[in-house]
């Protein structure tokens, strides 16, 4: 879960970026090996795909202040620890 409260996007104060919560999943799975863990891991980030403002450009000449953050997102991968214990 990652979770941010709402912030002034101009010296003003007048307006504000409205706060947010996300959902964020991963599994994985770790082998031992002869030169270190190896570890296969999925994420989903964002699995409920919800609409947020990612960032703010504090006192945009154009009120132009918000900029969206990233749709659900997918990532696979293979970690190894070369010679290390990975923690």
């Amino acid at each position: 879960m990652v979770a941010a409260s709402d912030i002034g996007v101009n010296d003003l104060g007048d307006a504000r970026a409205p706060g947010y919560g996300l959902l964020n999943l991963e599994a994985a799975r770790e082998w031992p090996t002869a030169r270190g863990p190896l570890r296969l891991f999925a994420r989903v980030d964002n699995v409920l795909d919800q609409r947020y403002i990612g960032s703010v450009i504090v006192n945009d000449g154009n009120q132009r202040y918000y900029e969206p953050g990233p749709d659900r997102a997918y990532t696979v991968g293979l970690q190894w620890a070369w010679g290390g214990s990975g923690k």
